[in-house]
């Protein structure tokens, strides 16, 4: 697993990636969990990519 971190609209948000089996991804953080397929992507910007959507997704059901 990778920690890594990301700064969305002003706050600091970490997640841990993992490249694993059928060139899948995964991402798990604070806000939950979520896999995508690599299709050649680097992991790291789909990593980033990934986490802002749960975070987005989270601040949504947030109202």
């Amino acid at each position: 697993m990778h920690a890594f971190e990301i700064d969305l609209d002003g706050c600091r948000y970490t997640g841990l990636w993992e490249a694993g089996a059928y060139d899948r991804l995964s991402v798990r953080s604070d806000f939950g969990t979520t896999y995508a397929y690599l299709d050649g992507r680097d992991p790291e910007t789909l990593a980033h990519s990934l986490l802002a959507q749960l975070v987005r997704r989270d601040q949504r059901r947030a109202g």
